[in-house]
């Protein structure tokens, strides 16, 4: 799972609540508790913990510095939730060195369960998008309830402060390595050039990104390479040996074997199955990761797909 540090801004509210038509998110990481309900199709998301495929209904909880890729075949709805744990220092500090234990969670499982937990982050969206007057206030509440309810229904545990202050230090040190990558990955980059970066061994580098990504260096390199492939397949009319060769891949077998693996078909099969579909089918297929709805938009599909 190819990584990326996400950075989130919250803009002063120490919360994030977006809805999202979501095709391909590559593996990323935040220093954010994530929630995603899943509120129209499905995904499979790999994380550090393992991986599974969601669909409507579902949710997932993502510790801070909890490595994910999200990968659907049609684009999914999803919702998000992101809150940095220090929102709630001083009220329950606890959370701050706090760890999900449980990372999926299904409808068809626990039903009652999934559904209040959606329906409690459907009313943080809808309060957050309506904008009145009060609306940070009942924002700020309806979050403090939602993770009340989640530490009733999702299990748990304490962070020793060792592992605690480990984990921060490893976040670190994979936010340079990933954005030394995203920068040359067209490149012909090497875990030992970036061990050497680190001053540390290769045989470390390569434990160290697994452990932390939840995939080796070059499954990363590879899915990153086939995103920008799978980009430039339906942007440019560029040929396969041009894409080939400006994304990294050193040759277009390569190039094939590693985009079948990741899309189930060759690059050249894939362009030519886009290039048949119908204009809204080709909208839908060119979102690059994700697609972020609008304000007016998310009130409209909440109200469509979760009733108040």
């Amino acid at each position: 799972m190819s990584e990326e540090y996400e950075i989130v801004s919250h803009n002063n509210v120490n919360f994030r609540i977006f809805l999202v038509n979501m095709l391909y998110r590559s593996p990323h990481v935040h220093t954010d508790f994530e929630i995603l309900a899943f509120l129209n199709g499905s995904a499979r998301i790999l994380t550090r913990k393992g991986a599974s495929v969601l669909k409507q209904g579902d949710l997932c909880v993502l510790d801070p510095l909890d490595s994910h890729e999200i990968i659907a075949h049609e684009p999914a709805t999803i919702l998000s939730l992101q809150v940095p744990p220090a929102r709630f220092h001083n009220v329950f500090p606890q959370l701050e060195k706090l760890s999900f234990t449980e990372t999926f969670l299904f409808s068809e499982q626990k039903p009652r369960d999934c559904s209040d937990l959606v329906r409690r982050l459907c009313a943080i969206a809808r309060a957050q998008f309506r904008a009145e007057e009060y609306s940070p206030l009942l924002c700020s509440s309806l979050i403090d309830d939602f993770f009340y309810h989640l530490l009733l229904l999702v299990p748990h545990e304490q962070i020793p402060e060792k592992a605690y202050a480990a984990a921060h230090s490893r976040g670190s040190r994979i936010h340079r390595i990933l954005e030394l990558i995203e920068t040359r990955f067209d490149e012909n980059i090497s875990l030992k050039e970036i061990a050497e970066a680190e001053n540390t061994d290769y045989f470390y580098m390569s434990h160290f990104f697994k452990d932390t990504c939840g995939m080796s260096f070059q499954e990363y390199l590879s899915h990153k390479r086939c995103e920008f492939v799978r980009r430039q397949l339906l942007l440019t009319d560029d040929s396969l040996l041009d894409i080939c060769i400006a994304s990294g891949f050193s040759d277009g077998k390569y190039m094939n074997r590693d985009f079948r693996k990741l899309y189930g078909v060759t690059p050249k099969e894939y362009r030519s199955n886009f290039q048949r579909c119908d204009p809204e089918r080709q909208c839908q297929s060119l979102l690059t990761t994700q697609e972020f709805l609008s304000d007016k938009t998310t009130l409209v599909l909440l109200d469509q797909l979760q009733p108040a």
